[in-house]
């Protein structure tokens, strides 16, 4: 089997098969999208935003499972980028396997031609720098009541939990919790950032 679908994910197939019964412009918008979002233009694709979309053109009730959509045209997307394929290489690849209807492969091969090579130099620059993703940040605010070695009780604090993909491939999870002072200058540096990133 090709080395872009050698360890699938759980329920890619099925995945693929609810992507062949969108309409090929709302697959070709959500690669884009997909797209834009692992070049880091754009926050995490919101699976929502289709599923209004597909609910208010069918007039049939949908049973497609828009998340899973997302996830695995990222993670095609992602790999391809990961195996520096051009463009003959992607699609002969995707065409040995029988998952994929016409129009799926059509579009996954179009979105590949348009943005591969910025999706490849976006990868190959994470690990240039050995630097992973952020997948998701969580947070909650918690008062400590009682310890033997704490002197400021009654105070809140903030703890963060990280998931990382590492360059290597695999998640990890960070956790790290803050005062109440250092979490608002966390989210001022936060700030800082966003706004020095746009102007790039």
């Amino acid at each position: 089997m090709a080395a872009i679908l050698q360890s699938l994910p759980q329920g890619f197939q099925e995945a693929i098969t609810d992507a062949s019964q969108l309409p090929q412009d709302m697959l070709a918008q959500i690669c884009q999208d997909v797209s834009t979002f692992l070049q880091y233009k754009s926050g995490p694709v919101k699976p929502e935003k289709y599923t209004q979309l597909l609910e208010a053109a069918s007039a049939s009730p949908t049973k497609v499972s828009m998340n899973s959509v997302v996830n695995a045209l990222t993670y095609i997307l992602r790999s391809a980028a990961a195996l520096k394929l051009d463009g003959e290489e992607f699609q002969n690849q995707l065409i040995t396997s029988d998952i994929f209807t016409k129009d799926v492969l059509d579009t996954l091969v179009h979105t590949w031609r348009e943005q591969g090579r910025q999706l490849m130099e976006t990868t190959s620059q994470l690990q240039c720098l050995n630097v992973g993703q952020l997948l998701d940040l969580q947070w909650r605010v918690g008062v400590a009541i009682s310890s033997d070695d704490c002197k400021s009780l009654n105070s809140p604090h903030i703890t963060l939990l990280l998931t990382i993909a590492e360059t290597g491939g695999s998640i990890t999870k960070h956790s790290v919790e803050m005062t109440l002072t250092q979490f608002r200058n966390f989210s001022r540096q936060l700030k800082e950032m966003a706004v020095l990133m746009e102007t790039v």
